[in-house]
């Protein structure tokens, strides 16, 4: 596995776009500062799929996205085998202009991933940057504009950005054309974007200066003519531009992820897809309908690997590689022998060559390692659908395509939990609900009043219930199955 973050990013990016335009499919996993900004917010077996979209909503505009995860499994040209090249990206927003991301962090979360070793400080120093199409629409039109303003947080920061401006004025007046000064270095956090701002405000600031970084990673300012500094200007690149690119970050993994095309793996992905969407693509729209369409176009093919284990489930209720459909419970079932064997043909599955963080152990909620997990799962359980009720003479080593094919029926298929569907469709209508009708209680007792509390320890000894009370005597139940 090859663990990314901000300093080396821009290394890494030309063969992780390889990799992205080379594999057979891309699984995903995302890692979040929050899972529900209210108390009303929490799944419930009342909840249409519209409710549930406008809860991911707002959990999704209010916290952040701290670990994304991107396994690309790449199909050997020989051999029966997928080798897995698995990155794991540190993501922090970061502050340009009038892009200023504001996010809330909750403690029962951070808790969590603390428990599962997640590094704040790579998170906050170490965070690739990132922006949305909004977003990128906004310094677009500044850089066009107004340049000056992608530098404004720079500007505002007096102290840090006089120490620079009153080395050079007090060493300007005394120095020789092209005699050289050497600034120390104390750009901060994000280094290479800190340096492109005090390069612009720098040569801003003083018109017959020219700067550049030498390979210690310093400043260095010289002292040029009018006429070279123009020549100068006509032979670079616009700084300004440069702030910009390196502001995209990630998103340009992203945008190569809507180019290829390839066929998107997640597990219990719902809330990924909301987090990617309005961090990565664009504001989540005001409606379910809208974010489905726009969604679907994007991202053509998504696959959800818990609709489809649970979908197995019922299809192959006497196979024991389904007791659970929680995704490291159901991987360290199809990694195990008989897992791996139950089948004939089934693929090996290796992790690429230099990507070893995961060969010796697992790291359970490592955005990475989830992503790795869930796409394992699509390929064993891809197997196992595809030779399903083949004779042993007709089993044989199937294509990627042949896969397709076979899980055609659960494709854009993404699992709700605890929800009046157990899917959405992301290709077209949502099917019927199949939940069991609402239960209508009424208390007789005139000392009594209704009770979600009461309601739900009472009724939940015959399965998952939700309550919802609707006056002081009356409630109406939800329960998950027809056996509850």
């Amino acid at each position: 596995m090859c663990e990314v973050l901000r300093q080396h990013f821009e290394n890494e990016l030309p063969q992780i776009l390889r990799v992205i335009n080379k594999c057979e499919f891309i699984a995903i996993d995302t890692e979040f500062t929050g899972l529900r900004i209210r108390e009303g917010d929490t799944p419930s077996l009342f909840d249409t799929p519209e409710d549930r979209y406008k809860k991911l909503k707002r959990t999704a505009t209010h916290f952040t996205i701290c670990q994304i995860g991107l396994s690309m499994f790449v199909k050997h040209p020989v051999q029966n085998r997928y080798d897995a090249h698995t990155y794991n990206f540190y993501l922090f927003p970061l502050a340009c202009s009038s892009v200023d991301a504001l996010f809330s962090c909750q403690a029962s979360s951070l808790e969590f991933l603390c428990r599962h070793n997640l590094d704040f400080n790579k998170f906050i120093y170490d965070g690739i940057p990132y922006l949305n199409e909004n977003q990128e629409e906004e310094l677009q039109k500044q850089l066009k504009d107004q340049p000056s303003m992608l530098t404004r947080d720079l500007v505002e920061d007096h102290y840090f950005l006089g120490s620079y401006v009153s080395a050079v004025a007090d060493w300007f007046p005394l120095a020789k054309l092209n005699e050289e000064l050497v600034l120390e270095s104390k750009p901060g956090v994000n280094v290479a974007l800190t340096l492109l701002k005090l390069h612009a405000e720098l040569r801003r600031e003083f018109t017959n200066i020219w700067t550049r970084t030498n390979a210690n990673g310093l400043i260095v300012v010289q002292k040029v003519s009018s006429e070279e500094r123009k020549k100068l200007e006509a032979s670079s690149e616009c700084l300004e531009q440069k702030i910009l690119n390196e502001t995209l970050g990630f998103s340009k993994v992203f945008k190569a992820l809507i180019a290829a095309k390839k066929p998107i793996i997640g597990h219990n992905m719902l809330q990924d897809l909301c987090f990617i969407y309005n961090k990565l693509y664009r504001t989540l729209p005001a409606t379910y309908k809208e974010f489905k369409k726009e969604l679907h176009r994007i991202l053509p093919s998504v696959f959800d690997t818990k609709h489809i284990a649970e979908e197995l489930r019922k299809l192959l209720s006497e196979n024991f590689l389904f007791g659970s459909s929680n995704l490291q419970k159901l991987y360290l079932s199809l990694d195990s022998h008989r897992g791996r064997y139950f089948a004939l043909h089934s693929p090996d599955i290796k992790h690429a060559e230099k990507f070893d963080r995961y060969v010796q152990e697992g790291r359970p909620h490592e955005a990475g390692y989830d992503s790795y997990m869930a796409g394992y799962v699509f390929l064993r359980m891809a197997h196992l659908v595809t030779v399903n009720g083949l004779g042993c003479e007709d089993v044989k080593a199937q294509l990627f395509s042949s896969y397709l094919v076979a899980l055609r029926k659960y494709e854009n298929h993404i699992n709700i939990i605890r929800g009046s569907l157990h899917f959405m469709n992301l290709a077209g209508p949502d099917p019927v609900c199949k939940r069991p009708e609402w239960l209508y209680v009424r208390i007789e007792d005139r000392k009594l009043k209704a009770n979600s509390s009461q309601l739900a320890e009472m009724f939940g000894t015959y399965g998952s219930v939700d309550v919802k009370i609707l006056n002081r005597k009356c409630a109406i139940l939800a329960v998950a199955t027809h056996r509850g």
